[in-house]
């Protein structure tokens, strides 16, 4: 039988998940992009100073997904998917093009 609350509990449950594998995958590429550029430092004599943009990253994401639970508590469930999905590209699209230019 069709039950709207179990159904938007349901979805609920989905987009967190879908919130913790975009937050795992994400940092698996913000602590990959640290570990090169550590060693990117200790290879080339760069300043500690590169070390921040995985930093920021790290702090920036979760309120990324924050605001993609808004969006999607607010009654846009793919504008809140496409947002976390975005930023989670961008994200690491950004580290790794900084990275490009250390390494």
């Amino acid at each position: 039988m069709y039950d709207k609350e179990q159904n938007k509990k349901a979805a609920g449950f989905l987009f967190s998940l879908l919130q913790l594998f975009l937050l795992l995958f994400t940092y698996g590429f913000i602590y990959t992009t640290y570990i090169a550029m550590k060693a990117a430092i200790a290879e080339h004599n760069i300043s500690r100073v590169i070390l921040g943009a995985p930093l920021i990253a790290t702090l920036l994401y979760p309120y990324f997904l924050y605001k993609g639970k808004q969006l999607f508590l607010a009654g846009n469930p793919s504008r809140g998917m496409g947002m976390m999905a975005a930023m989670s590209v961008l994200t690491i699209v950004i580290l790794y093009a900084l990275l490009a230019q250390f390494v």
